[in-house]
């Protein structure tokens, strides 16, 4: 269901964020109830503008007048948060919104999430908002928190703690409980947020809303977003491009990856790339940060909001301990980042201070003598500031009660150096005392309570995001020269499959028909022709030359390997009237009532090719997507594949290339040769217009093999699958 404030002016959420005045309409007598607990704590947490309860069962609550209605209120508020029963709710929205009221909060649950009747319960308060352009959080939602002026407008019960600490990250997050959970762990770890936002069932307003809004706010350093699903993948979007103009991070933690449900794809694309993937593409295109969990969301958070961007992937690491080092240094190395000796001028200057059973050339162990002697740790990070052999220093500390917060100040202290220099510093300690976690976090050096997670969060800092121009394509390759208009691609695959438009739901095209259409594209394919009969297969194997490849062309056995339909490096005329036959035979039991056009003769590709897949699917979210991996029919085993929202441009489809495992394979590996990634690129780069030009009536594509020759000699379409959306 769309939102409700989509299409209109856009909304102003100061006064759902920074209110003047607030009602709360259902407020209880009893502060222990839920509908009594947000005055409770706006009371706690000395709020200070004006509160107006609503309720018609009391006079007064708390010292505080209770109005009948919200109409008695003798002024119009900013918020009204709503805490009445679900059947209540439009009605008393309807009477805020003649009140002049600016924005209101649902608590209240019982809609969408119930099923056809609540969603039309819900589906009338997103009327209403939108008509009025009013904001409107919820239902089912938990609230929000403004902790930098403390205007708590929730129930959640993280606001028992006597206060909360603030500090520049901001949480949106679609859970209530969740979003709850998530600020009580923060405080526990030392780590404070400008504004928590909870924004449940989304009538109205959404996160993707939410956090645009946030990421303007001058008191925000970084917005945390936690996603059950996408409401708005064009807010999404916009509020990614938000996040890079205005230099802050927005990091992403999207949940239910693998939830069940998924339609069966026919195409290998298809049964790669599920809706988990076509978020983690949609965030890379819209340059947010992806979390894998709660905790990785705060380090990258914290992390990329505080610490500059190194120059460089070379690490320092800094420990107390030989063992530290290690575990950091392996790490490092598994997320492509360097520890390098360290230059001799560097290592002699530190042999001046580090005991001689420490180490100095990386990691710098300082060993335990640091306990007796507090100003080695800051002695020997101005001196690895100083090396030209590093761009960032982890430091890594386990617990030191005694002496933590001194450690920390000169840690601090030295942090600030490091800026200058153009080098981060994070700090992993482990069980720190809290008066360092106190000093760190007011000096906004990131602090991690885990190595690993630390060098993971380190890694982020150095991944480049793509130029504007090549994040958001829109030139077509081709100077509107081919046939790449909507209208004429659809045509020109009917034709192909022989159908009539709106014949079927899904159209098929068979392996011969969608390499005339990849012909037709200008993309290389092997000379071949379909046989009916053995002796038509004998008279186009003499045509061609051999060697040969035979396979079954029918639209109904996509997967030809698994139906005993292929046959290689056929190199006589007996050889082919045999393969003729078993492909036949095979094919039939394979699949009885498929439709078999015969059998398709192919020249077999020289020399020694690489396989790659290229495919395209059609998501209801995001729109076309293209996908780029390791192919043959090793495919969905090893999946190794990078997906991306269509269109690409060329360096986003060699990027593509990089980000397999497998991206040595394409630059020579062991002997092999350097295989063509200016064709392989044009090549993605081509089957992505086709995808972005089709939209929804292209369901799958498939290429797969697609042969990369060595340097110079191109690709070849090796297979074609193509799922065409008829009715």
């Amino acid at each position: 269901m769309a939102c409700a404030n989509k299409g209109k002016a856009t909304l102003n959420l100061e006064p759902l964020f920074n209110p003047q005045s607030i009602a709360i309409i259902g407020c209880s007598q009893d502060p222990k109830r839920l509908s009594g607990l947000p005055l409770h704590y706006m009371q706690r947490h000395k709020y200070g503008g004006k509160i107006y309860p609503v309720n018609p069962k009391y006079q007064e609550i708390a010292g505080l007048k209770c109005y009948p209605s919200i109409s008695a209120v003798p002024q119009p508020v900013d918020v009204a948060l709503m805490l009445i029963p679900a059947a209540a709710i439009a009605g008393v929205l309807a009477e805020c919104i003649a009140a002049g009221t600016k924005a209101a909060i649902i608590i209240s649950s019982g809609f969408a999430e119930l099923g056809p009747q609540g969603r039309a319960a819900q589906e009338q308060i997103a009327a209403l908002a939108l008509e009025a352009n009013m904001p409107v959080l919820g239902p089912n939602c938990q609230g929000v928190i403004n902790l930098v002026k403390g205007i708590p407008l929730s129930f959640t019960s993280a606001l028992d703690a006597p206060s909360l600490r603030t500090g520049g990250l901001a949480l949106v997050s679609q859970s209530g409980a969740v979003g709850s959970f998530t600020l009580a762990a923060a405080h526990e770890a030392g780590i404070g947020f400008s504004y928590w936002a909870t924004t449940g069932n989304e009538a109205s307003l959404n996160a993707e809303t939410v956090a645009q809004y946030l990421l303007r706010q001058d008191d925000v350093s970084g917005v945390l977003l936690y996603l059950e699903e996408a409401k708005d993948p064009q807010g999404l979007a916009a509020a990614g491009q938000l996040a890079r103009e205005v230099g802050k991070p927005l990091i992403g933690l999207k949940v239910g990856r693998y939830g069940a449900g998924k339609r069966a794809a026919m195409s290998h694309t298809g049964s790669l790339a599920g809706s988990d993937e076509e978020y983690t593409a949609a965030f890379k295109k819209a340059g947010i940060v992806r979390a894998a969990h709660i905790e990785e969301m705060f380090d990258l958070g914290l992390v990329l909001s505080d610490a500059i961007k190194p120059r460089g992937k070379r690490v320092a690491i800094v420990t107390i301990t030989g063992g530290g080092g290690i575990l950091a240094a392996d790490r490092c190395e598994e997320v492509g980042l360097e520890v390098p000796l360290l230059d001799a001028e560097t290592q002699a200057q530190l042999k001046k201070i580090v005991p001689p059973f420490g180490a100095v050339a990386n990691p710098v162990d300082v060993t335990a003598e640091l306990i007796a002697s507090p100003g080695l740790l800051k002695e020997t990070l101005k001196i690895i500031i100083a090396s030209p052999s590093v761009d960032s220093i982890i430091i890594f500390l386990g617990m030191q009660e005694r002496i933590g917060t001194s450690l920390a100040e000169d840690i601090a202290a030295m942090a600030k150096v490091a800026k200058a220099a153009g080098k981060p510093i994070l700090v992993s300690w482990m069980a720190p005392p809290q008066g360092a976690v106190e000093v760190l976090r007011a000096a906004r050096v990131p602090l991690i309570f885990d190595v690993v997670r630390t060098i993971n969060a380190l890694s982020h800092l150095l991944v480049k995001p793509e130029k504007e121009a090549e994040r958001w394509p829109s030139t077509d390759p081709w100077g509107g020269k081919g046939p790449f208009a909507k209208k004429e691609l659809r045509s020109l695959l009917l034709k192909l499959s022989g159908a009539t438009d709106g014949e079927k739901e899904r159209l098929t095209l068979t392996e011969a028909a969608g390499k005339e259409f990849f012909a037709r594209l200008g993309l290389p394919v092997p000379r071949g022709q379909v046989a009916r009969t053995a002796a038509e297969a004998l008279k186009i194997a003499a045509k061609i030359g051999y060697p040969l490849v035979a396979k079954v062309d029918s639209p109904d056995i996509l997967h030809k390997s698994d139906a005993g339909a292929v046959r290689l490096n056929l190199q006589s005329a007996p050889d082919v009237e045999r393969a003729f036959g078993e492909i036949m035979a095979n094919s039939r039991s394979y699949a009885p009532d498929a439709r078999v056009n015969g059998v398709l003769l192919e020249e077999m590709v020289a020399g020694d090719p690489l396989q790659t897949i290229v495919g395209l699917k059609w998501s209801e979210k995001f729109g076309s997507l293209i996908m780029f991996g390791t192919g043959g029919i090793f495919v969905e085993l090893l999946k190794d594949f990078s997906l991306h929202l269509a269109p690409v441009t060329q360096a986003q489809a060699l990027g593509m290339v990089e980000e397999l495992t497998t991206a040595k394979l394409f630059t020579g590996f062991r002997g092999s040769a350097p295989r063509d990634l200016q064709a392989l690129a044009q090549t993605i780069v081509t089957i992505s217009h086709v995808g972005a030009a089709l939209g929804q009536d292209l369901l799958e594509l498939d290429i797969n093999p697609l042969f990369v020759l060595p340097e110079g000699e191109g690709v070849v379409v090796g297979d074609a699958l193509i799922v065409l959306r008829g009715k």
